[in-house]
C-alpha cells in the first residue's frame, strides 16, 4: 500500500509543480483550485495497478506513463519556453488533467482485456497503436520546437490545413535522405516497442478478483466518457487539440 501511495503523491507533487511553474499570471484562486483537481487525477493515473497488485515498474505501465508524461509536459513547456518573456498570463491545467487520465484508462483497458481474456493479441496490439499515436503528438511538438524554436502556433496549424497533399509530398522529398530514412526507422522502433511489451509483459493478477476489477471497470467508464466526450471532454480542451480545433472553425 504505501509503495503505491508514495508513488501517487510523488506523481502529484511534480504534476502540480510543473503547472504551476510552466504558467504565468496564475491567481491564488487558481492555484488552490488544481492543488484539489490534480488529487484523483494521480490517484486514478495509479489505483488500477495497486487494485490488481501489480509492479509500477510492469512495462505494460510504464508505456502508458510514458504517454501520460509526455502530455502533461509538451504543449505547456514549449508553450512557455516561446513567450514566458513576452506574456504574462497562461497556463494549461487540462493538458495535466489530461496526462494523468489517460495513464489510468490506458493501464486500466490493458488490465481488463487481460483479466477477460478479451482476445488479449489482437486488443493488446489496438491499445499499442493507440499509445503510439498519443505519444506522436507529443514527439511531434518538441520536433516542431527543435526545428523552429517555437511551440506550435496558429500560424503552423493553418499551413498544415492548407496545405495540399501534393505539396506535403514534394517537401518530404526535398528533405535528406538521412532524415526520411531516420524517421521512419524511428517511428517503426517505437511502434515495435509499444507492440513488443504490451503484448510480451502480460500481467498475473493477484488481487481479489470480483470487487477490484469492478473499480476497474468503473474508472474505464468513467475515464472513457470524461476524456473523450466529444463535447466537453477533456482531450478537445488540451492546448494542442483546442488550438487545432479553432483554426479549423476559423477556416
Amino acid at each position: 500500500m504505501s509503495y503505491y501511495l508514495i508513488f501517487t503523491i510523488v506523481l502529484y507533487i511534480f504534476s502540480y509543480t510543473f503547472y504551476v511553474n510552466c504558467s504565468h499570471g496564475l491567481g491564488h484562486k487558481a492555484e488552490y483550485l488544481q492543488l484539489r483537481r490534480f488529487i484523483p487525477c494521480a490517484i486514478l493515473a495509479v489505483l488500477p495497478m495497486y487494485l490488481v497488485n501489480e509492479s509500477l515498474l510492469s512495462p505494460q505501465y510504464l508505456l502508458s506513463f510514458l504517454v501520460g508524461v509526455s502530455w502533461i509536459t509538451a504543449y505547456p513547456l514549449f508553450y512557455y519556453l516561446t513567450y514566458h518573456k513576452i506574456s504574462s498570463d497562461f497556463g494549461f491545467h487540462l493538458d495535466t488533467v489530461f496526462g494523468l487520465y489517460i495513464i489510468g484508462w490506458l493501464i486500466s483497458l490493458k488490465l481488463l482485456v487481460q483479466a477477460f481474456n478479451i482476445f488479449p493479441a489482437i486488443t493488446l496490439s489496438l491499445i499499442s497503436i493507440m499509445e503510439y499515436m498519443l505519444l506522436a503528438l507529443p514527439l511531434f511538438q518538441a520536433s516542431y520546437y527543435l526545428l523552429y524554436g517555437t511551440c506550435v502556433s496558429t500560424g503552423a496549424v493553418t499551413m498544415i490545413f492548407e496545405t495540399y497533399t501534393n505539396e506535403v509530398i514534394e517537401y518530404l522529398k526535398s528533405m535528406p535522405l538521412a532524415v526520411r530514412i531516420g524517421t521512419l526507422i524511428l517511428n517503426i522502433a517505437l511502434l515495435s516497442a509499444f507492440l513488443y511489451f504490451n503484448l510480451t509483459s502480460e500481467t498475473s493478477i493477484t488481487a481479489p478478483l470480483l470487487p477490484n476489477l469492478a473499480i476497474i471497470i468503473a474508472v474505464t467508464l468513467f475515464l472513457t466518457y470524461y476524456l473523450w466526450n466529444n463535447k466537453k471532454g477533456v482531450f478537445i480542451r488540451t492546448g494542442l487539440i483546442e488550438l487545432v480545433l479553432d483554426v479549423k472553425d476559423y477556416l
